[in-house]
């Protein structure tokens, strides 16, 4: 064979690398989050009306040792009390999550959060919310948790 065969089958076989890393990248990236979250009953105590609360990270995927925006939001009018994250398949305790911003007419809220590292090489995680809705009309004020369940990988 002469020099330009090699040549050849050399690029060719750095080209199929590539192309190999590149999609292994893009499925880490569509793993997370891998399903949906749970619904919760918004309406007691009929529950015809029930939410899924939708998590958008700002970069995927999520890194440990770094700050992670978010945006959530579970139904118009509800408002987010209090959110945390903890390790699922290893305890990791409860990591506070900050509420930036609140948009209770659209059930929406910017948050921002610090994930440690452990060791393992892909951690679990779930985002555990508490939203609130209130009709001072009624005098009534409804409670609902939610989660969101996310992995992480370390090289």
């Amino acid at each position: 064979m002469r020099f330009g065969h090699y040549f050849a089958v050399v690029l060719l076989s750095v080209l199929l690398s590539a192309v190999a890393l590149f999609q292994s990248d893009l499925t880490s990236v569509q793993q997370i989050p891998n399903h949906a979250p749970a619904s919760v009953c918004i309406n007691p105590p009929s529950c015809t009306e029930q939410a899924q609360l939708s998590v958008r990270f700002a970069a995927l995927p999520v890194q440990i040792e770094d700050e992670i925006y978010a945006d959530l939001r579970l139904a118009e009018g509800w408002e987010l009390q209090r959110a945390w994250v903890e390790g699922v398949n290893m305890f990791m305790g409860k990591t506070t999550v900050i509420i930036e911003t609140q948009q209770k007419q659209t059930g929406e809220a910017g948050v921002v959060f610090f994930l440690g590292s452990c060791q393992k090489p892909t951690m679990h995680w779930r985002l555990k919310t508490e939203w609130k809705k209130s009709s001072p009309s009624l005098n009534l004020h409804h409670s609902v948790f939610a989660h969101f369940d996310f992995y992480t990988e370390t090289d």
